[in-house]
């Protein structure tokens, strides 16, 4: 058999090391769950362990949300993208990495993931919620769920115009430009106001800040948020939308945009923060003009008392309203004729309520199709909880994906020697041989 020529080996070796380079990163857009030792289990505290990373289920996510499955033991596959006509049905990413819509267990009904954010290292925090697997956290002690997905806002190839500054201002304990500056960590100089742009802003205590989202249909919101208004520990404000849909055939009242404004702060591990010491002034902006009109009224939901209550000091303005609050949650724009203090919820709530079966009923949400899931894992391997006496470190993604990449370019060097001395010594013996 003729041997292939040294050079045509090499080029052919070349291209396999360039493709391997490229599907490297293009998990960015692209991403799975990091699974083996401990990782990509979260915890239900009815349900016990879930898996989102069990080889079966196949779970990627995109911009346009999550597909594929999660396993739990006690309850069978959660399937991220099941069948149906509602807007709400699977789970969404945003930008800014905040997930919302609801997940499907046959024998666990809706699973809310509007309180689960995907942060800039990918790494899932927060809670989703359903009626059966109670809460679904991703912040236990021992939770860890990642991706090599990075949202849209947190990527090395994004577009630049998502931005964090530091605005100038006068005094201040050192440094030029004219830029202020406070305590911060271990008492580091930290910039006493940073600005932000369609990114979530963190702040240091001592810190003031104002972030301005962009959302969908000439939407946007502006959140000035003063110095001091947590004792201790960083937040980060993180603004997204979640669309609405109202029967305004059997609703007195309407929502501006068909959208609420889902405004929330975390602390460093990731826990949700509610309220403040100072006021924090949100300006939200629509597309139409507001200015002069009676029948618009803006309300925040509380969560306690399941009422949506009417911010009666808000100020309107030609296609702005603006007004002070000293907690953050979910905040809307109503149309009606009579504006009450407080009103009961007109549209479906968040949490579907499930059937003595286990199975969703008619509202909000319809029972999706009838759907193949994917095969259970085998015996003794992802159905079991993950081994937390052994303690496992995979280090951050990015030093996972250059560990890859040193193994790609090492196999393929090998490989390209190995063929090298082959061809080699075909030769030596082909002239040995004259």
């Amino acid at each position: 058999m003729k041997s292939l020529s040294a050079i045509k080996i090499i080029f052919f070796s070349l291209a396999l090391l360039l493709g391997a380079a490229n599907l490297t990163y293009a998990s960015e857009t692209d991403g799975t769950i990091v699974a083996g030792g401990n990782a990509g289990y979260a915890w239900s505290d009815r349900a016990g362990w879930v898996n989102f990373g069990a080889t079966n289920g196949n779970i990627h996510i995109t911009d346009s949300g999550m597909s594929g499955y999660a396993w739990n033991t006690n309850y069978g596959w959660i399937n991220m993208l099941p069948t149906s006509t509602s807007t709400d049905v699977g789970v969404k990413v945003s930008t800014a990495g905040t997930l919302s819509g609801y997940a499907w267990g046959s024998s666990l009904g809706w699973i809310n993931f509007s309180g689960v954010s995907i942060n800039s290292s990918g790494k899932f925090i927060g809670q989703a919620t359903g009626s059966i697997v109670g809460t679904l956290t991703f912040d236990c002690v021992n939770c860890d769920v990642r991706t090599d997905f990075r949202p849209a806002n947190f990527r090395t190839t994004s577009s630049p115009t998502p931005s964090v500054t530091v605005s100038g201002g006068g005094g201040g304990g050192g440094g030029g430009g004219g830029v202020s500056y406070v305590s911060g960590p271990g008492g580091q100089a930290v910039p006493a106001h940073m600005s932000a742009y369609n990114v979530p802003m963190r702040l240091f205590p001592a810190q003031s800040g104002t972030l301005t989202q962009n959302l969908t249909g000439g939407k946007a919101v502006k959140v000035e948020v003063p110095a001091n208004i947590v004792a201790t520990d960083e937040l980060t404000i993180i603004v997204s939308e979640q669309p609405v849909s109202v029967d305004i055939s059997v609703s007195t009242v309407a929502v501006l945009g068909d959208a609420l404004f889902d405004i929330t702060a975390r602390d460093s591990a990731g826990n949700l923060i509610h309220n403040f010491l100072k006021p924090i002034q949100i300006t939200l902006i629509v597309p139409e003009n507001l200015e002069g009109r009676s029948d618009l009224g803006v309300y925040y939901f509380d969560e306690s008392q399941g009422l949506w209550i009417k911010i009666s000091d808000a100020v309107f303005s030609s296609s702005s309203v603006s007004f002070f609050v000293d907690h953050l949650t979910l905040f809307g724009i109503f149309s009606a004729t009579d504006l009450p203090s407080f009103l009961q919820p007109f549209f479906p709530v968040p949490v579907p309520t499930p059937t003595s079966t286990g199975e969703a009923s008619s509202a909000p949400l319809p029972q999706p199709a009838t759907e193949i899931a994917p095969a259970p894992p085998a015996s003794g391997s992802e159905e079991n909880p993950p081994l937390f006496d052994i303690e496992v470190k995979p280090g951050t993604l990015e030093s996972q994906s250059k560990t890859k990449l040193v193994i790609i370019i090492t196999l393929v060097i090998a490989g390209i020697a190995a063929l090298i001395y082959i061809f080699l010594k075909r030769r030596r013996n082909a002239q040995t041989n004259r």
